[in-house]
């Protein structure tokens, strides 16, 4: 599959999903191509590419995309078997992110990471501008946002649906802790270290999380050495620890702090 840059998603029973910008594929714990599944995105004359995607507790899965314009950004379900889930959002689309602005530029939010809890609502990582390098992040706004499982914004979620991380902010990662707490990594400012924050079900930060409410990961570099751009940033492991795999302009490092 050509530009399959996101990361395979996988199943408890070892079956899972590639996607690139054109389809999803799902492939068996043998690795074979589990035929019949095939789930093309809508409309795709305008898609651009896949910028996030999960499955739920059902086998469902939630992918978003952006227009090739880079205006719009959308989010689907598909149901176990590639077709479209129409029960989701209005006819199978989440409510566009396009209705999301981002406050800081006026600008739609691109999801980065979604986060599917226990009952198939999610929780969407987002930025409000994607793909951007550590020298042009002036307002860029990284925030959370809230979506129920039926693909309306949960506007009782932070403030309207939205809860913002922070300005000027790159994006990093985020996954969902067993204790159903959200872990949110990112780099503050331009000359920044990472960070890892925490924040509860209904986006409300924990104080208490680290040193004054987040830990900062710049110890983890030898002096000298910087931040590489987009690492794999943070997993929480079977022992509920984080696991920080990070890499620098010179070495990876793999670091575990206890949540």
């Amino acid at each position: 599959m050509q530009n399959a840059d996101l990361p395979i998603q996988l199943l408890p029973d070892g079956s899972g999903l590639a996607m690139n910008t054109e389809r999803t594929v799902r492939f068996g714990p043998d690795g074979s191509d589990l035929s019949g599944f095939k789930f093309f995105y809508e409309p795709p004359t305008i898609m651009d590419r896949v910028t996030a995607s999960a499955f739920d507790s059902k086998g469902r899965i939630w992918v978003s995309w952006r227009t090739n314009d880079s205006q719009r950004y959308f989010v689907q379900r598909a149901r176990a078997d590639g077709r479209l889930d129409t029960s989701f959002g209005e006819s199978g689309v989440a409510q566009s992110l396009s209705g999301v602005p981002s406050e800081a530029v006026a600008q739609t939010m691109e999801t980065q990471r979604i986060v599917v809890r226990p009952d198939d609502s999610a929780i969407l990582f987002a930025t409000s501008s994607p793909n951007v390098q550590r020298i042009d992040i002036f307002e860029n706004e990284v925030a959370l946002l809230s979506f129920s499982s039926n693909g309306e914004l949960d506007e009782e979620f932070g403030i309207d649906g939205k809860v913002i991380v922070g300005n000027s902010f790159t994006a990093l990662s985020a996954f969902r802790s067993t204790a159903g707490d959200i872990i949110v990594g990112y780099i503050p400012g331009y000359t920044g270290e990472p960070r890892l924050v925490r924040y509860d079900d209904r986006g409300e930060r924990d104080e208490q999380f680290g040193e004054d409410g987040e830990i900062n990961l710049a110890h983890l570099f030898p002096m000298g050495e910087t931040l590489a751009q987009y690492p794999d940033f943070a997993h929480e492991s079977a022992t509920g620890r984080v696991i920080v795999v990070i890499s620098s302009s010179a070495s990876a490092y793999l670091a575990s702090y206890w949540l």
